[in-house]
Parts: C-alpha cells; structure tokens; sequence
C-alpha cells in the first residue's frame, strides 16, 4: 500500500465465516430421555425436510417431505425455539439440551495447480502497471522474509503484459527479417535493400514521439501499430528506388538527373498513400468510445511515423542512393550532398537519443465514464432540460413586457370646419394604466422567471434520477453477466468432466445428460444476461441523447450512499413541491393585478390645428378610463382568487403524495438494506464455500453429480438473490435521494 500508484488494495479472506452449530448437552438429554439420532432427525427434518410418504399420481410418485415453513427458519432463534418431544408426551424447546451458537470457520481454502494460495489483488492508477510492479518486487525481496515453501507469483495485467512482451520479442524481429527477404527478393541488391531498409527507424522516429507527445505509454497494440508502419514505410522507399532503376533502365545515366526525375514523379504517389493511411487512422487516434484505448495508441504510432518517413524518405534515401551510386562509378561528387547526408544522419542520432526518455509498456488505458460524468452529459444533451433552460430564458425576455404602454395614436383631419375654408389638424395621444398596475405587471413576471427556473429545477431533479437509475442497472446488467459467464466456465468443466466419465464407464447416461442439459441452460442464462446489458446500455443512451456507444467506470453493482438524516422535513427541498409553491406564488401575484384593473387608467394627447384658415391653435388633454362596467374585472378578480386555491389544493394533494412515496421508499429501503447486509456478512461466503465444496468433491468423487447440481444451484441462487436485492436497494436509495431533492 506504500507503493506509489497502487489502488482499492483487497486481501483474499481465508477465515470468519460464521457458522451455526448444535452442540448437545448429553447430560440433559440423558436426563429427559432422549437420544442423538432423534434429535438430529428432529432438527433436519424442520430445516432440509424429511420424507413422509409418498405421493401417486397415475404412474408418477413423489416424495411428501415435511419442513417447517419459511418464515420460522430466518435466524438461530427459529432451532433455539426448536420444540423436541419427550418420551412422556411433553415438550421443550432445543436450547434447553443443545447450546445453538455462531461459531467461526475457514471461510474458504483457494487452490492453483493443487498448491494453496492467498491472493493480494491491486489496481493501478496514474502509473504504469510494469514500474508499479518493479517496485512492489524490490520492496518485498527488500523487507519480507517469507517462511520456507512459499513464494510469491505476480499475475493479473502484469502477467499478461509480460507474456505479450515474449511474442513482442519473437514477432518484431520475424516480421523485420520477413521484410528484408521480401526485400531483397524484389531487387536482387543487398546494398539497394540495406537502402529502404533506412526507412524503418525513420518511421520509428516519428511513432515514439507521437507516442511521447500524446502522453501515450507503449503498449501492446502501439507495439502492432509499429509492425504496420514498418510495412508501410518500407513499401514507400521501395517505390522510390524502383522508379529510380527504371529511370536507369530507360537510359538516364546521369545521376542526379535520374534522381530529381524520379522523385518528381513518384511523389504524388506516396503522398497519396500516405495521406489516405493518415486521414484514415485520425478517428481511431480521436476516438473515446468502447475500444478507443487499444485504436489510439496504434493509429498513433501509424499517423507520426508516416509523418516522418515520408519527409525522411523523400530526403534521407535519395541522398544515400546517390552515394551508393556513385561509389561505383566514375561521375564527379560533389561536397554538398556528404554533407546533407551527415546532418540527416546526426538529426537520426538526435531523435533517437532523445526517444530513450519515453515511458515504457504498461497496461492498456481505459476511458470509460462515471456515474457524475454521466450526470453531466445528460444535463449538457438532454432535450427536456434544454427545453426548460430555453422557457427561463424566455419568461426573462418577456420581463421587458411588463411596462407595456400600448401604442401611440397619431390622428390627423382635413376639411371644412366653420367655413368653406379647408382646415386641419393632427393630434398624438397616449393612454395609460394606473401606475400600480405596472408595479403588479413586473412582480408578476418575476415570480413566472422564478417559476420557469424551479421548472427546470424539477427536469433536471428527474433527469438525474433516470440516469442514476440507468448507470445503476447497467452495472447490475455487467455484474449479472459476469456471473453467468463464470457459471458457463464451471458448467462447462462440469460438462467435459461427466462426459470423460461416462466415456471411461464411470457413470451412466443420465449424469452425462444432467451435465449437458444444465450447461446448455447457462449458456441461454448467459445470452440474456449479454441481451439485458444493451437493454440497459440503450435506456442510458437515451437519457444521454447520444447514439455512441457507452463504457461506464463502475461495471461492478457496488451500495450506493444515502443521506444520513432521512425525515419528511428534507421533502421541502424537493423541486416538485417547491414549483408548486413558485405556482402559489404566482396565482397570487395573479390576483393581485387583477385588483389593480379596478383602479381608473389615465391618458395623455397633444394637438394642433388650424381654423378658418388661421393656423396656431394648440393645446393638450388629459383624460380618466373609469372601469363602469366592472362586473367583468370583478369576474376575473374572482376567478384568480379561485385559481389561488386551487394552487393550493395541488400542492397539499402533492405534498401528501410525495410523503408517502417517501414512507414507503423508506421502508422499502430497510428491508433492502437488511438483506443486502446480510448477503455481504454472511451470504455470499455461504455460497462461494457451497459452489467450491461441490466442485472440489465432485472432482475427487466425495458427492455425486445430482448432489453437485443441487449445491452449485444453491450457490447461483445466493449469488443472484444477492444482485437482485442490492439492485432493489440502489433504486430504493436514488428514488429516496430525488424525493429529498438532492440533486448531487
């Protein structure tokens, strides 16, 4: 745990799984009469069942087992209570001959390749998985001296990095000598094959420093991604040379002509292939979606090393195809191309000097989302928040309404008035309400911009709700699959072992059949639980508006965290009751400007006009809008106030509905939370030592396949029941969280 970059750190447990145990008190049991045989029937028959009788039913017969009942075989008390009957007639209950108890036992004994073994399981955050392991080495060879005929493996990612590393070894030199063959058997020219082969670590310049740049580690598909460049460089240079000593064949004896010929021609090509194999590999470096940590590092690799071999390749071989050439033949070199070819190869020494500060291999990196980050996305996309984002800022627009003046009047007149003189005029007059009906108009429009964001409260309450209910089934889904595809290892096993059996004699054609018919069942067991994952995977799609696929962090169901203090005052802060006590607020603001329309309105006008043919006559007027027929404002005054308890009347039918959900959530989730509980303490040990005892001792032969069948089932039953219920509490938690408006 002091190692840097070591994570959820776990310990197999090897003991403290409780067991109940029956001790006898002989001497009591000498005393009342009884005896050890009676007793053990008495106590197995209320728990395992005890045959009575037999049932026909035409040419079917089944056994009458008695049992107690479910409900009085829940806890150690039900065989404390347990009544024995005296020889005399009467009764007593168990405990009072037997000492019923808890008693601690090996929880389980694990085995690899027969040997025993305690497994320390790590995870390996900001770190990679090679240097985490070097380091854990040297710590425990430093510090733990371990006792005589133990030792230690390392496995996990680590143990597959190492054995991918081995093929790395074997594969990268095969395929480079692969090239060189191919190579020299398409020029027939070792010094010319020597030539092209250049482009390889050319490439490889330009990959590491991808590499470095995009904080990438190496890992085992950038490794497959150098094996890609290798070829696709090579293939390049060898374009290059063949145009060259085509040029020679044509007749171009002079070399530097041959070679500025050459390049000219076949540059479009290679630029062509080698910006189709770029663009082409850019959404695999780009990638975030399932997958994306293997497609990355190799289209990496593949994108910065073309990028420099095909600059290198077009400079770096032209210039050594020139020395090569000329080392041979009689044509005058000249000072300049050494000179490029030194720094080129300096440049080389340069870049591969600086790629020895690469990081080295770890694990692949995975980028999958959590349970927060899911929140978040679905609050950036979802349509409905969105909706309700664009109605706040709509009711914001419409607080520039509330001082509505209504429209100006401009009125104009033309004609005779006292004579046949013709005359005009032109008037402006405005009308206005009184001034508190403003006032009311911009208080109301405030509580409908708060109503809108408390709208949007409840959308986002509720969205966060669905997607915390869609990641958690999801984990449920991988964890449920997980275990069937353990269980379709086991039963295969299982099915292999009955059939070696059956072919050597050993059992007899129902075993085998048994084998078969229940490996076959796991393995439909197993198509639904893959089925159950897309479902589940497409209900978080859609509450994330997005058609990609989905990788979440927590693929393992894991108790999700409750409030420490539940009671019915949190319900104040759900979102829900809180809109309709906005709502209140409005329907009251409402009726408050109804109340204002009785108050008399006021207008204002200004005119000017000419009379007789005398023009100048001006003057203002002022006028008073008395509401005379106010039976109909006093109608919609009413019906506001009507509207108020209305508002109110929802709101107490919610808060009442709310309170109860929460109630019987709360239930629920004790009931919940005691099971879950119960499976963790206890439960699940139960059925790891059940399913391990079957397989163990079916192996060696100790219990028969029919008794093997019955406990491996038991143990699935646990198992699932145990899912199950911790799915039930996760929902019972999110529904608890939402109704208490908790929207963290």
């Amino acid at each position: 745990s002091t190692v840097q970059g070591t994570a959820d750190l776990r310990v197999e447990a090897t003991k403290g799984l409780p067991q109940m145990t029956v001790q006898y008190n002989r001497a009591k049991i000498a005393q009342y009469g009884l005896n050890i045989r009676d007793l053990n029937t008495i106590v197995r028959s209320a728990f395992s069942g005890e045959s009575a009788g037999v049932i026909f039913e035409g040419e079917k017969r089944f056994d009458l087992v008695v049992r107690l009942e479910k409900k009085h075989k829940k806890d150690i008390e039900s065989i404390r209570n347990l009544y024995v009957h005296l020889p005399n007639g009467n009764q007593v209950p168990l405990k009072e001959v037997a000492e019923v108890d808890y008693k601690g036992g090996p929880m389980q004994i694990s085995r690899e390749g027969t040997k025993r073994r305690i497994y320390v399981g790590i995870n390996v955050r900001g770190r990679d998985v090679e240097s985490t392991v070097k380091e854990i080495r040297q710590k425990i060879n430093a510090q733990v001296q371990l006792p005589p005929g133990y030792y230690i493996k390392y496995g996990g990612a680590f143990e597959n990095l190492e054995r991918a590393k081995k093929r790395l070894i074997v594969v990268v030199p095969l395929a480079l000598v692969l090239i060189f063959v191919l190579l020299f058997l398409a020029l027939r020219s070792i010094k010319q094959t020597a030539l092209i082969y250049m482009a390889i670590p050319m490439a490889a310049i330009g990959g590491i420093f991808s590499l470095y740049f995009r904080d990438i580690n190496f890992s085992i598909s950038a490794g497959v991604g150098f094996i890609i460049l290798f070829g696709v460089s090579v293939m390049n240079g060898l374009v290059l040379i063949g145009r060259f000593n085509a040029l020679k064949e044509e007749g171009v004896s002079n070399l530097v002509e041959r070679i500025t010929k050459g390049s000219k021609e076949v540059m479009r090509p290679i630029l062509l292939a080698a910006s189709t194999d770029i663009v082409g590999f850019i959404p695999m470096a780009l990638s975030q979606s399932a997958g994306a940590e293997v497609q990355r590092p190799l289209a990496t690799v593949v994108i910065g090393g073309l990028l420099t071999a095909l600059v290198l390749t077009l400079l770096v071989i032209p210039v050594l195809y020139y020395l090569f050439e000329s080392s041979g033949s009689s044509q005058k070199k000249t000072i300049a191309a050494p000179g490029k070819l030194t720094t080129l190869l300096l440049v080389g020494l340069l870049v591969s000097g600086l790629a020895t500060g690469v990081k080295t291999a770890n694990a692949q990196e995975v980028n999958k989302i959590t349970m927060q980050q899911a929140i978040e996305i679905a609050l950036k996309n979802n349509p409905q928040v969105k909706a309700a984002s664009l109605g706040v800022e709509k009711q914001q627009n419409l607080k520039k309404s509330a001082f509505d003046l209504g429209n100006t009047e401009f009125s104009y007149t033309n004609g005779q008035i006292n004579s046949s003189v013709i005359d005009n005029s032109w008037e402006v007059s405005q009308d206005f309400k009184f001034p508190t009906t403003y006032i009311s108009q911009a208080k109301l429009q405030s509580q409908k911009v708060a109503l809108s964001e408390q709208l949007l409260s409840v959308s986002e309450n509720e969205l966060i709700r669905n997607v915390k209910a869609a990641y958690s089934l999801l984990s449920y889904g991988y964890s449920n699959l997980r275990l069937f595809i353990e269980l379709d290892s086991i039963y295969q096993d299982f099915a292999k072992a009955a059939q070696v059996r059956y072919d050597t004699g050993e059992s007899n054609l129902l075993e085998k059949t048994a084998a078969q018919g229940k490996y076959q069942e796991i393995k439909l067991l197993r198509q639904q639980a893959q089925a159950d994952v897309q479902i589940y995977m497409q209900e978080l799609q859609r509450w994330l508006n997005t058609d990609k696929p989905i990788s979440i962090a927590e693929q393992q169901l894991t108790k999700m965290e409750i409030e420490p203090k539940q009671d019915t005052a949190r319900l104040n802060n759900n979102p829900f009751l809180q809109y309709y006590q906005q709502l209140i607020k409005v329907t009251e603001q409402e009726y408050k400007l109804q109340k204002t329309k009785f108050l008399p309105g006021l207008s204002a006008g200004y005119f000017r006009q000419q009379i007789d043919g005398t023009p100048g006559f001006t003057g203002v007027k002022f006028g008073v809008n008395i509401p005379i027929a106010f039976w109909a404002k006093q109608g919609k005054a009413q019906a506001a106030k009507v509207d108020i308890k209305i508002t109110r009347a929802k709101y107490e039918n919610s808060r009442m509905r709310i309170k109860t959900l929460f109630n019987n959530q709360i239930q629920e989730y004790f009931k919940y939370k005691k099971l879950v509980d119960y499976y963790e303490s206890q439960g699940l040990a139960i059925a790891d030592e059940l399913m391990k005892y079957a397989q163990d001792g079916y192996q060696v032969g100790e219990i028969g396949y029919v008794e093997y069948i019955r406990n491996i089932d038991q143990g699935i039953k646990i198992r699932t029941q145990y899912l199950d219920n911790l799915k039930q509490y996760n929902i019972t938690v999110i529904e608890i969280n939402f109704l208490m408006g908790n929207l963290n």
